[in-house]
Parts: structure tokens; C-alpha cells; sequence
């Protein structure tokens, strides 16, 4: 009797895994019927480096068993600067040198108050907006909704909240100002 319950378990379990198995297929099979994901190369704008850095771990570095493989993935995407920049890690042990070029990269272009400072400077910046000009009007409305959505991560940015918020003001046509 405790055999046959033995081996009913070992059935059971044998479904359980042929299950899984065959749940994971039909997943890979779904993600294989989605349009591939370009990555475009990062050319050292603070304001899109999160959005490159994430897409580069979710599209190679999570996808990649071999140490050296990101980091070759990295500098292939990377322009100018930045890619002057990691060069070094080249020759560093494999994973060694993806750690230390995601470091060197995320120090020089990816911290908080780099980013903010990014913002600010582009806001400061930014052309005054000419009455009757909607698309102008629209790309910066569209500029200070990724600033508000970056305040809600970046601590720093909380500065537009308050000293940058009459600067912004005076970009808009004088109509508008009010």
C-alpha cells in the first residue's frame, strides 16, 4: 500500500513538472510572437540614461549566462564619451569589468542630482514659446510631464517645485503667462 502511494506521488509530481514545462513554452512562445525591442546606443544625456540602462538590463544583461558577454553588449552600445569611458574595463577580469563599467557609467550619468541637474538645465534653456505656436506648446508640455513623472523618483528635482516654477512660466507665450 505505501508503495502505491509512493509512485502516486511520483506521478503527481512528474505532472507537476510536465506542467511547468509546458506552461514556460507556452510563454516563450508568446514573448517569441511580440516584435524585438531595438536598444538604442546611449551618447552620455543624463535624461536618458535610466530609460537606456534599463532596457540594457532587461534586454541583454538578463538574457546572458557568459560574464563577458554584457560587457561587450555595453560598449557596443554606448557612443562617444561614454564609450571613452568604460574602455578600461575591457581589460579587467569579465564580470569585474561589467560591474565596474556599469559603476563608472551610473556615477558619471546616473545619479539623482546629475539627472536633476540635467532638467533644470534644459528647462532654463528652453526657447520662449511664441503665441500661436501649439507645436512648440506641445513639446513642452510634453517635456514637463517627463519632469513630473521623474520628480516622483528623483528628490532632487523637487526644486521645480519652487525656485524654477517662474522660469518656467516665462517660456510660455505672454497670454499664458496669467
Amino acid at each position: 500500500m505505501a508503495d502505491i502511494q509512493q509512485r502516486t506521488r511520483q506521478f503527481c509530481d512528474v505532472l507537476q513538472q510536465q506542467n511547468r514545462l509546458t506552461e514556460l513554452l507556452a510563454e516563450q512562445q508568446q514573448q517569441s510572437l511580440l516584435p524585438s525591442l531595438t536598444l538604442t546606443k546611449f551618447t552620455g544625456d543624463p535624461l536618458e540614461y535610466s530609460t537606456f540602462i534599463r532596457s540594457f538590463e532587461s534586454q541583454v544583461e538578463g538574457k546572458v549566462s557568459a560574464n563577458d558577454v554584457p560587457l561587450q553588449y555595453l560598449e557596443q552600445y554606448l557612443h562617444g564619451e561614454p564609450k571613452d569611458l568604460i574602455k578600461g574595463c575591457l581589460h579587467l577580469e569579465r564580470h569585474n569589468g561589467y560591474l565596474e563599467a556599469k559603476s563608472l557609467s551610473k556615477e558619471k550619468y546616473g545619479e539623482p542630482n546629475k539627472i536633476s541637474n540635467a532638467y533644470l538645465k534644459k528647462i532654463n534653456e528652453w526657447q520662449g514659446i511664441r503665441p500661436g505656436d501649439e507645436v512648440a506648446l506641445d513639446r513642452f508640455s510634453i517635456f514637463l510631464t517627463q519632469c513630473r513623472s521623474a520628480m516622483s523618483t528623483l528628490t532632487f528635482l523637487s526644486i521645480l517645485n519652487h525656485h524654477n516654477f517662474q522660469s518656467m512660466v516665462t517660456k510660455l507665450p505672454f497670454t499664458l503667462q496669467d
